[in-house]
């Protein structure tokens, strides 16, 4: 038997499934998974020149020249991630700026943040550069496309066939039989 309040709660989780399912319909619409990794790109270029670590009396601090330059960086990798989400439309711009601030970082922010910062951001301006809008097509199985698997003969050799006619090499048949 449902209760009043055990209502409330079957509403309340009927809510969080269709938004989990709206949130899942607005993310594949866009390049997400790079708009991920652009962020955490600026977060570890970010976190270096602006972070500091106290443990007990030892101070440790990394205040450089390079910290203007990681905030400028991180700034635009971040504004990149938020175009990507709102605007997908704008995908290869932002993915050539993408690469082009993470390559920057290696040299002006402290090695692009130990390096992390700049191959996160070169592996999501990749993503961000592939992702398309465009539906994929399901793939057909080899027994709908039984011309495909005669064109791969004829790029390749026949394999087996030749082999057994003896134009192919003796070491290769021997092997074939032993496993």
């Amino acid at each position: 038997m449902v209760t009043g309040s055990g209502r409330a709660v079957a509403r309340g989780w009927s809510a969080v499934r269709s938004g989990r399912r709206a949130f899942k319909r607005w993310r594949r619409g866009r390049p997400f998974p790079a708009a991920v990794l652009l962020v955490a790109s600026a977060i570890m270029l970010l976190l270096p020149p602006y972070f500091t670590l106290k443990y007990r009396d030892l101070v440790i601090s990394i205040n450089t020249v390079g910290g203007a330059s990681a905030l400028v960086l991180g700034g635009l990798l971040i504004i990149g991630a938020v175009v990507l989400c709102v605007r997908p439309k704008y995908r290869v711009p932002v993915g050539i700026v993408a690469v082009l601030a993470s390559l920057v970082a290696l040299v002006t922010a402290n090695f692009g943040g130990f390096l992390l910062g700049t191959i996160f951001g070169l592996l999501g301006s990749a993503l961000c550069l592939a992702w398309t809008d465009q539906p994929t097509l399901p793939r057909q199985a080899t027994e709908e496309a039984p011309g495909k698997k005669r064109r791969l003969f004829r790029l390749f050799g026949r394999g087996r066939r030749r082999q057994e006619e003896g134009l192919g090499h003796e070491v290769a048949t021997t092997e074939r039989e032993s496993v």
